[in-house]
Parts: structure tokens; sequence; C-alpha cells
């Protein structure tokens, strides 16, 4: 019985270890990795045309504020030899829910295309968990970023969102729970 639980704990070791290190969670529905990385530094701009894709963008720089220290500049207009993030509803017209979003990331540009303000949200918060995987160190040399590029399409896998209220160790009046 011993030799059985070491062999299956070695195997589970195997498999974390062969693991790409993209620590995603939620799991994305989609996720083409690609060969190569976008370089994000303070002189990478946020490309933001309308109010609220300028609201995304004070939301990502609020992160970097406090994550690595510095903001991008939020522009309407970029040149073709900068490096930028740009926000679109390309899935405007897309089969997946509310929610979804997709995250397009290439040499020079991040791309996050959602339908709703919900799904750009989200496709931040995935952007923001691939900037934590590659600041886990305690200084960033030269405010240079390097995320991977790769492509994720993600939505909702069920239309509602569920809670759990643990009425055994929390005890509440009917009246708060209604």
């Amino acid at each position: 019985m011993k030799k059985i639980i070491t062999i299956v704990l070695l195997f589970n070791s195997l498999i974390a270890v062969a693991q790409d290190g993209l620590n995603i969670v939620p799991a994305t529905a989609l996720l083409n990795k690609k060969n190569g990385a976008f370089i994000l530094t303070n002189k990478t701009c946020i490309l933001a045309y309308t109010k609220p894709q300028q609201q995304y963008a004070s939301m990502l720089n609020l992160y970097l504020k406090q994550t690595v220290n510095f903001i991008l500049p939020i522009k309407q207009k970029v040149s073709k030899t900068d490096s930028y993030i740009t926000f679109s509803s390309v899935h405007a017209e897309s089969k997946y829910p509310n929610e979804g979003y997709g995250l397009s990331i290439k040499k020079s540009v991040i791309e996050i295309s959602s339908k709703t303000g919900a799904g750009a949200f989200y496709a931040i918060q995935t952007l923001v968990q691939l900037i934590e995987t590659t600041t886990n160190k305690p200084k960033i040399p030269n405010n240079k970023l390097s995320i991977p590029q790769l492509s994720i399409t993600d939505y909702p896998r069920f239309a509602y969102r569920g809670m759990h209220l643990d009425v055994a160790r929390h005890y509440m009046p009917v009246d708060f729970i209604k």
C-alpha cells in the first residue's frame, strides 16, 4: 500500500513540474501559447478611444502602479513603432455570453476584445495574472516585464453565478439571508 501511495505522489509531482507555468484562475476555455514575448515597459501606451475604454485603462494603470510602480500613458493615437494595449468590441457579435472575452498578446500589441464591460474586466484580471507570473522577482530590471505571447478566448461555463452560504458556522437571521 505504501508503494502505491508513493508512486501516486511521485506521478502527481511530475505532472505539476510539466505544466507550462501559466497559473490562470479560473482556467480559460481556450489558450494557445506562442513563441516570443511582449515586453511591457513604462513607454508602452494604452490605446483607448471611448470613455469605457479609458475607465478600463485606468483600472489597469491602478494595478500597475501598485505592482510595478509605473503607469502607462493613455492615448487615442499611436505610431506603428509603439507597443501598446488596446481595447475593442470585436466580439460584439460573438456566440459567447456577455462575460466572454478574447486576449491576444503579440510582439508589440496586447488586444483585449469583449462584448461587454464585464468581459473587459475579466480580460484585465487575466492579464494581471499573467503580469504577476513575471513579477515574482523582488526587483524588475529596467522596468521591463516579459509577458508570453498567447491567445486566450474565455467565457463562463454557466450562465449563472452560485454562492455557498455556510449557516452551520455563521449563524445569521432569516432577514439577513433574504
